[in-house]
């Protein structure tokens, strides 16, 4: 939804798949408030029946055909995204680094059938092209292959016989040897799935995938279909799910397509003028100077949040038909420009990247991130920095579809391996997620995977729970040390008071008076 800043890791909005139950849409309609609910209807009102013979993006999306086909079994050649290209030379650059590597593991209590578990997971793997694909640079630049056949075995491993108050240490450390442990981008696999067993009916499940493959929305689609294909073993039937439409290869020839023939040139337009002039490196003052080539090494720090705030933070944002993720990026342009005397700046949040809704039971990646341009001018009061970021927010939703390094082409940013010449901070809100792993007769926890990495200067995740919330700050660690972490979270926790307190009082003041 425009301006909600959502995380594109929560459960997809609807489904074509008939595997893939669409139970979000009724939950994600009935969150809609009475303004909302007026601009959704004004939209599907004012869209004309005809969209889709006049609009090229509104088409039917073909089927890509391959560059090659070689081998037996065979593997089809296709060129590969802006994103993935951008991915396979940071993994070139930093070929030991983990930081894009996607984790997500579960605690499972119950009599898991293993080689159930197994069926599943090549299921899976059937199923997505992108877990069967690998990457390379040929004459034609960088190429994804994907293979008509790719096995994938579990790794397993056995905990049995460590003592209750070591094994959760001892699990933390084989997992983090499996995420850390780097992909082969040109031999793949790139997903990779650990099993510890604990007992007889307890075991520890990890699955990683490479972000060049995956995204955080992927994660909601590999839990689904492992689940359909565990459940389908389980009640007898076979463990084969459904062939997809469309694959990775397909969309990302129809964007293409849609690039070369001026179908995004409006909106790139739009960020060309909001951005022209104004994109310079942020520099924080931090503990130790940048490095020349990044090491993506990072940490986390976190910051339960009051939850009384929360609620007189959205009231305030409503006065201003604002929702809680623009007074938050408001506060944290605030930090920002307290942290490094930047009053212009450029903070990034992550959109889905998938605008139709055929994208949607697909694994891949496919997420972008939006630029958002923070002004903070002289004098200018809390609720009007309020209303700039509200109408910049929605503006940038109502023009998502150019890709990052798109717009770096288009703004002639000089490059640095040492750093993004557009976006070096983050802000995102994380809600609790909808899909999880379900396996019949086994009850399925998530395990959290601390990755030790990250992939900006900062990143700020504000993570919403019914009953808490709390600011999670991800950290390069050749940049900044803890200590300066936590205060900066404290510091923006107390600006967040003081705009609940007085939206009306100049920014200035709030720079001052910051803890």
């Amino acid at each position: 939804m425009p301006g909600s800043g959502e995380d594109p890791r929560a459960t997809p909005l609807v489904n074509s798949d008939p595997v893939i139950t669409a139970s979000s849409l009724k939950a994600r309609l009935a969150r809609l408030d009475v303004r909302q609910t007026a601009a959704l209807r004004r939209r599907l009102a004012s869209s004309p029946s005809d969209a889709s013979s006049r609009d090229p993006a509104l088409g039917v999306i073909p089927r890509a055909h391959p560059v090659q086909v070689t081998g037996n079994p065979p593997v089809a050649t296709f060129p590969a995204s802006r994103g993935q290209q951008r991915l396979f030379f940071l993994q070139v650059l930093a070929p030991e680094s983990s930081a894009y590597a996607v984790p997500v593991a579960f605690h499972l209590r119950g009599p898991l059938r293993v080689e159930w578990l197994q069926e599943a997971l090549q299921a899976v793997v059937r199923r997505h092209h992108s877990l069967r694909t690998t990457f390379s640079m040929d004459s034609s630049g960088i190429v994804q292959r994907v293979a008509d056949d790719f096995p994938i075995r579990l790794e397993h491993g056995s905990l049995e016989g460590f003592p209750a108050a070591t094994l959760q240490e001892e699990a933390d450390r084989r997992f983090q040897e499996a995420v850390s442990r780097p992909f082969d981008l040109e031999a793949g696999p790139l997903i990779r799935g650990v099993l510890l067993r604990i007992g007889p009916a307890e075991h520890l499940l990890l699955m990683v995938l490479h972000h060049i493959i995956s995204d955080g929305w992927s994660r909601a689609n590999l839990l689904r279909d492992l689940t359909a294909s565990y459940g389908a073993r389980a009640a007898g039937r076979p463990a084969d799910l459904p062939p997809l439409s469309l694959q990775p290869a397909d969309v990302f020839a129809w964007q293409t397509a849609l690039e070369a023939a001026g179908g995004r040139s409006r909106q790139e337009a739009y960020w060309v003028a909001a951005l022209s002039g104004r994109v310079t490196p942020l520099d924080f003052p931090a503990a130790r100077p940048r490095p020349a080539m990044p090491s993506f090494q990072g940490d986390s720090r976190r910051r339960p949040l009051h939850p009384g705030l929360r609620t007189r933070l959205e009231a305030r944002a409503g006065e201003e038909g604002a929702t809680l993720f623009m007074i938050l990026l408001a506060a944290f342009g605030i930090q920002l420009w307290r942290e490094t005397g930047r009053p212009d700046l450029v903070v990034g949040t992550p959109i889905a990247g998938r605008p139709r809704v055929e994208l949607e039971p697909l694994i891949g990646f496919f997420v972008n991130t939006l630029p958002l341009p923070v002004t903070i001018a002289d004098g200018v009061s809390v609720r009007e920095l309020l209303r700039q970021v509200r109408e910049t927010t929605l503006n940038a939703h109502a023009h998502p579809d150019v890709p990052l390094d798109r717009l770096v082409e288009r703004l002639a940013l000089p490059r640095d391996p040492g750093r993004h010449p557009l976006v070096s901070v983050v802000f995102l809100i994380r809600y609790p997620a909808e899909a999880a792993l379900g396996l019949p007769g086994i009850e399925a926890t998530e395990w959290p995977v601390p990755t030790r990495t990250s992939k900006f200067d900062l990143t700020l995740a504000v993570e919403l729970s019914s009953g808490a919330w709390a600011a999670v700050c991800e950290y390069n660690t050749d940049l900044f040390e803890s200590p300066r972490v936590d205060r900066l979270l404290a510091s923006w926790e107390s600006l967040l008071e003081a705009m609940a307190d007085n939206p009306d009082q100049p920014v200035a003041n709030l720079i001052a008076t910051a803890a």
